[in-house]
């Protein structure tokens, strides 16, 4: 819904908070992820909270993991296992990825006329979980990028794309509107996360 609201509103200033937000919740969840990685073995690992048992849920986790997910791991729990956050069936994770591009088709059936929709974001991203969980297969085709932290497993690289991607949005809306000490942000952002992977 905010993402939706970003773009058919054309609005400078959520674009602008939805990039910021995006990074924060970057770190958040890339800081909790390398945690977790660093002190955990996958055979000790236990996730926040699982859907399919009873076990109680840890509260005082819930709210940052959603909106870690939302802003910036996006669509990637789906295709892990031992490092998930959140636990989903399979069958359940295969229902999303149904119902995401069914999505966007109704979207662009329903809202043809909207300028949103001319670059459908969602499913952009969907499309490259895709690519991404077939490179991870391989890892000999893996890029230097995703392949520089993957003795841990996967990496936070969803919330990069969504920041360049919202950068060139407020880009296009106003020239103007990027200044130097966005691009400051956006640069510091950058260099923090690429020292926490390495």
């Amino acid at each position: 819904l905010i993402i939706e609201t970003i773009f058919i509103n054309n609005s400078n200033s959520m674009l602008l908070t939805m990039l910021m937000l995006s990074t924060l919740f970057t770190f958040t969840y890339t800081f909790r992820l390398m945690s977790i990685c660093n002190s955990m073995s996958p055979q000790t690992y236990q996730p926040l909270f699982i859907f399919h048992h009873s076990k109680p849920m840890e509260y005082s986790s819930i709210l940052s993991s959603i909106l870690s997910i939302s802003f910036g791991s996006m669509l990637q729990w789906m295709f892990f296992n031992y490092e998930d956050i959140i636990i989903i069936p399979q069958n359940l994770k295969l229902s999303i990825l149904y119902l995401i591009p069914l999505s966007m088709f109704m979207k662009i059936t329903i809202y043809k006329k909207s300028k949103y929709l001319k670059s459908p974001f969602l499913f952009k991203m969907w499309f490259l979980d895709l690519i991404i969980k077939k490179m991870y297969k391989n890892p000999m085709k893996l890029s230097f990028n995703f392949n520089m932290n993957m003795e841990k497993g996967w990496m936070e690289m969803y919330s990069l794309t969504l920041n360049k991607f919202l950068m060139k949005k407020m880009f296009l809306l106003n020239n103007n509107l990027i200044t130097p000490m966005h691009t400051s942000i956006t640069i510091i952002s950058s260099l923090i996360i690429m020292y926490m992977i390495l």
